[in-house]
């Protein structure tokens, strides 16, 4: 059988198409309709003629199956001329390749037990799509589906395929920004392919002359939409932000170090920050991150890194917590802390040159710091203070930032 794929795949994902299958997860975001569930769908169809396997399809809600992956793969079908080969029946939802009978099910992620209790004796279920994955609640949702049916050893040298499309949500904090937009949430066996609305050439004159409009009357609606940016409320609170690794030549040439902890027990973690500071600019070297961390365990840590030439900065708010790390032999106090304390701490980290983490060694700063966002209030406007969530990072290296931050007068005259 012969297909006219390599005319249909649309320039912006070949490369992608050669890539994706030396990777189980394969994530396709971006822009509305940058082609991204198009290219997916061709994908599904290629993998269903050209091995042994039937394919699983999910969205969060099973009502809205018919109208998006349904039809597009229907759509699929037709584009490579193949029609004649399926059979398409809407109860129960399938679509079965006739001549070997392998079939595409489709379920929805609202009813758990429906998708646990798929029976697919003929061909084994290695190929699963889950479709706008923004709209699931959170990843361990996502990770029940994928480990009931990523687990047995599959025959024919068959390998597990998992393809995720999304529009990214607009808040930073999402689960699926936070994962497939900060460069230390994305893991060795993830592809992920950022496409946005330009990049479909199939789009309408009448869909781009829209794009055109919204981009000449508001920018920020037209980055979310068209170019798939998760825009938060708009302002980026820390602009200065630099990801990169720091090597061990480099801090050899720092000499002005700190260290902050923010403390946290059974649900929040506590979460320890090692800095450096020179030239207006904030080094984020290492972090220590536990949930139920004993402290006997953080001290050791902390002695066999080496970390305690200098002070550590706990949050007040736990002076017991500071008391029983120095009573370890740490050298720790608690922060300064007051009214107008946290916007004052915010507003100087802002105000570096730049911040500048290693997202190998502290790999939850590097997620927190690229994915905070600002407050809104009832109204929907921006307020002066940061998301009270996932920020135990952020608050660490406020108060180990404690001693280099200037004099705070300045600040709080221009609040009187």
């Amino acid at each position: 059988m012969t297909t006219n794929i390599d005319k249909l795949i649309n320039n912006k994902f070949k490369n992608w198409w050669l890539q994706e299958d030396k990777y189980l997860h394969k994530v396709l975001k971006g822009g509305r309709s940058s082609g991204k569930s198009t290219t997916v769908s061709y994908k599904l169809i290629y993998r269903l003629i050209s091995s042994p396997t039937n394919i699983l399809c999910i969205r969060r809600v099973a009502n809205t199956i018919k109208d998006s992956c349904y039809e597009q793969l229907k759509q699929a079908i037709d584009d490579m001329a193949l029609n004649s080969y399926f059979k398409f029946t809407v109860n129960p939802m399938e679509i079965v390749y006739m001549p070997t009978h392998q079939k595409i099910i489709f379920r929805g992620a609202d009813d758990p037990a429906k998708i646990k209790s798929i029976k697919s004796s003929r061909y084994p279920i290695s190929v699963v799509w889950f479709e706008e994955l923004a709209e699931f609640r959170s990843e361990d949702d996502v990770r029940v589906i994928i480990n009931s049916i990523v687990r047995g050893i599959l025959p024919n040298n068959l390998n597990y395929h998992i393809y995720y499309t999304y529009n990214p949500p607009k808040r930073k904090q999402n689960w699926s920004n936070k994962k497939y937009n900060t460069i230390a949430g994305i893991q060795s066996n993830t592809l992920v392919h950022h496409s946005t609305f330009y990049d479909n050439p199939y789009n309408s004159v009448q869909a781009s002359e829209e794009a055109k409009e919204t981009y000449n009357t508001n920018d920020l609606r037209h980055r979310w939409e068209y170019l798939g940016e998760p825009i938060g409320g708009g302002i980026t609170p820390f602009s200065n932000l630099e990801l990169r690794r720091i090597q061990e030549a480099e801090i050899m040439t720092l000499d002005k170090f700190s260290n902050g902890v923010d403390w946290g027990w059974s649900i929040d973690p506590t979460h320890f920050v090692r800095l450096a500071f020179n030239r207006e600019t904030l080094y984020i070297l290492d972090e220590i991150r536990g949930v139920k961390l004993k402290k006997n365990i953080l001290a050791n840590s902390i002695l066999r890194s080496k970390y305690n030439d200098v002070f550590t900065i706990g949050d007040s708010a736990s002076p017991e917590s500071n008391d029983e790390l120095r009573a370890l032999g740490i050298k720790c106090y608690g922060a300064k802390k007051g009214p107008g304390s946290v916007e004052f701490g915010l507003e100087w980290l802002d105000g570096l040159n730049k911040i500048i983490i290693d997202p190998i060694r502290a790999k939850f700063c590097s997620q927190e710091f690229e994915s905070i966002d600002y407050k809104l209030d009832k109204d929907g406007n921006i307020m002066t203070v940061l998301e009270d969530k996932d920020d135990h990072s952020i608050d660490a290296t406020r108060y180990g930032c404690e001693n280099w931050m200037k004099s705070r007068s300045d600040f709080f005259k221009r609040r009187v």
